[in-house]
């Protein structure tokens, strides 16, 4: 019960964040955009079992049309639920990331004050809004980070390769950034 009383400072900013998120998309229709209607074609097709329909396949990788035919099959694609999803799991990446850097009762409100500066940054929320592989990309870079450089888990390398793997699958050009991570990481 007392770390639930400690942590409303956090359940308070990611709320407020979500919802920040949730009134981006009603207010400043910020939720399909670009290749937006591209991604929710290929996860139809996934949903249906079309795996190898190079009409779908040609362009993007197979990660976040998974992703959204996993959590968008659910409600037929409503753009809210998957706008929500991204952004909670946002939240709890940069909570995680927060609480790594700065651990201990001392930086406590250092860590608190860098998670409410992020949470309403209006480029996270506007990214989390919208229906794209960048959202969910940057919650799995903030945890590969905390799991190569933060985390005392000791299966923190293998959750690390798994995330990579997830992030690869979702934007091909990740592939140079968990090769920076892999670098800094054996030096």
């Amino acid at each position: 019960m007392k770390t639930v009383l400690k942590d409303y400072g956090f359940l308070f900013l990611g709320g407020l964040h979500v919802i920040l998120v949730l009134m981006a998309i009603s207010l400043l229709g910020a939720g399909m955009k670009g290749d937006s209607a591209f991604y929710i074609q290929i996860a139809e097709g996934f949903s249906s079992a079309i795996f190898f329909d190079p009409l779908l396949n040609w362009k993007f990788g197979p990660g976040y049309p998974s992703y959204l035919a996993i959590v968008g099959s659910w409600n037929a694609y409503y753009l809210y639920w998957i706008a929500s999803i991204q952004a909670i799991l946002f939240v709890l990446a940069i909570r995680k990331l927060c609480k790594g850097l700065f651990s201990g009762d001392d930086l406590r409100a250092v860590s608190l004050t860098l998670f409410g500066i992020i949470m309403l940054v209006p480029n996270f929320i506007l990214t989390n809004a919208t229906l794209m592989s960048e959202s969910l990309c940057s919650s799995l870079i903030l945890l590969i980070y905390y799991m190569v450089f933060l985390s005392k888990n000791r299966h923190r390398d293998t959750w690390a390769s798994f995330l990579a793997g997830v992030l690869i699958m979702i934007r091909f050009e990740m592939l140079m950034f968990v090769a920076i991570i892999a670098f800094v990481a054996l030096i």
